[in-house]
């Protein structure tokens, strides 16, 4: 179980979660899963026989049911459970699924969602208690949203960290991390494959120029709006491979990259009681003024 946020796109988003919520749908499905986690564990640690119960309660959260005892869906074993012999060894363990269920509860809305000069929005709580907020909201009309400014921002940050890269590598190329890790994979495996690729993608001559570019102590994160925080979160401080190797593409390709919900991050989006297979600001332009987004934090 963890938090997720939804992006829930038009009116009652408590009726749209609820068509996904685990207490609508109850046929559940039991499966035998003794076989595969036994097989996960071996490829972990070698052998599955050495206190693999005390790994499926530690991760899974699976409980041993004594026996003759029955499983208690409702609770405890909601998830799953096990049974064990006199010698200790799990003989039984069962995971419990609800196809069609993703959210265990809804807990309150996220405010990531900048609002116009002058608009309101709403907060939502788990127990339905609402406010009436201004400057950022978690459920607001689209019309209500400064689409344009933030787009523009993003859009002039995302230029200015692609010239900056430019001009610090001097327009030169470099392997990206995936087609060094490939290379890396080898001779490597695991955590050791990881930690060398990426020693190795960080050691190029392109790659360093630009981590050595972005100087953290230079960037001043005191009285700067939460919009100006988010942007330097994005493209200033971010310099995983996963941030750096688009900038191998070229200016409008790596600009095209971002837009308005860059900011807002969301699990999943549904609209109308539909998961949405792809959600950007293109989707975003076609709905009407009068649409209502909302971001939920939900428990999964």
């Amino acid at each position: 179980m963890g938090k997720a946020v939804i992006l829930v796109i038009g009116d009652n988003f408590r009726d749209q979660l609820d068509r996904f919520s685990m207490s609508e749908h109850t046929d559940s499905v039991v499966v035998d899963v003794l076989i595969k986690l036994k097989t996960r564990y071996a490829t972990l640690f070698g052998s599955y026989e050495e206190d693999f119960c005390g790994w499926v309660r530690k991760y899974l959260g699976y409980q041993v049911l004594e026996e003759g005892q029955e499983p208690d869906i409702g609770a405890v074993h909601a998830d799953g459970w096990m049974r064990i012999d006199a010698n200790g060894q799990v003989f039984e363990l069962m995971e419990r699924i609800i196809p069609g269920g993703l959210i265990e509860s809804f807990n309150d809305t996220i405010p990531k969602l900048k609002l116009k000069p002058g608009a309101e929005g709403i907060e939502t709580s788990g127990c339905n208690t609402t406010e009436i907020v201004e400057g950022y909201a978690g459920s607001v009309r689209k019309d209500a949203i400064d689409f344009e400014a933030v787009s523009n921002a993003i859009r002039t940050a995302a230029n200015d960290r692609w010239c900056r890269a430019a001009a610090a590598c001097d327009s030169q190329v470099w392997a990206p991390f995936e087609l060094i890790k490939k290379k890396y994979a080898l001779d490597y495996h695991g955590d050791e494959l990881q930690l060398n690729a990426l020693s190795a993608w960080a050691n190029q001559p392109s790659v360093k120029a630009i981590l050595a570019e972005t100087d953290i102590n230079d960037v001043q994160t005191k009285n700067i709006s939460a919009l100006e925080q988010g942007i330097l979160n994005l493209f200033r401080l971010n310099n995983s491979p996963d941030a750096i190797d688009p900038l191998r593409l070229s200016r409008n390709q790596y600009m095209d990259r971002f837009g308005f919900f860059s900011l807002v991050p969301y699990w999943l989006a549904i609209h109308d009681g539909l998961v949405l297979n792809h959600f950007d600001d293109a989707y975003f332009s076609c709905l009407t003024d009068d649409t209502i987004l909302t971001l939920a934090s939900v428990r999964v």
